[in-house]
């Protein structure tokens, strides 16, 4: 699925070429003899309907929320449910901290507005959210795919992004009421 910067990108490419395009007219009409005149003329026609199609394919990129067809993967939540209900090893294997720790930072970032909407569609679970998360913290390098986190945790490769980036806020938030300069 192609990110929004790749369609700001198009989009850019495209008034790019509409304006140098208008500018070349433009040059050309204004210094131009007889002849040249005649040859703008019979080549206007043309020169119109690319700049329809170009118009169209402006408009189709700006507003279009995906450039490509999309395909349809299977999800399971399955993995989610298991890692929730496992034994405390395995899902410190998962989480990268204790069950304690995990149900103690879910509790303290659960009613954070950015955890809430005002759509008929709830947010997943803030924990949900921060086990993924997680799972894309304890990475580094490329070990972290959100491909990958998706297809492991039943989501799609946008809302694990998603789910990380509004961890993040949550957490980030907590930091002026957790985090000191005191030495211990």
């Amino acid at each position: 699925m192609p990110s929004r910067v790749n369609r700001r990108q198009l989009v850019r490419s495209i008034d790019v070429k509409i304006l140098t395009d208008l500018i070349v007219k433009e040059v050309l009409d204004s210094g131009s003899d007889d002849q040249d005149r005649k040859i703008a003329e019979e080549s206007e026609s043309s020169s119109d309907d690319d700049h329809t199609t170009t118009a169209i394919a402006r408009c189709y990129a700006a507003d279009s929320r995906y450039l490509s067809p999309r395909q349809w993967l299977p999800k399971t939540k399955e993995l989610v449910d298991i890692i929730f209900k496992s034994d405390d090893v395995t899902f410190k294997r998962n989480a990268s901290m204790s069950r304690q720790a995990f149900y103690g930072i879910a509790q303290k970032i659960r009613d954070y507005k950015v955890f809430k909407n005002k759509s008929n569609l709830s947010q997943a679970d803030p924990a949900e959210q921060l086990m993924i998360a997680l799972d894309r913290f304890g990475f580094d390098g490329s070990g972290s795919s959100s491909w990958k986190d998706g297809a492991y945790f039943g989501v799609g490769e946008g809302t694990v992004n998603l789910y990380t980036e509004r961890v993040m806020v949550a957490l980030l938030s907590l930091e002026r009421h957790t985090v000191s300069g005191d030495k211990v």
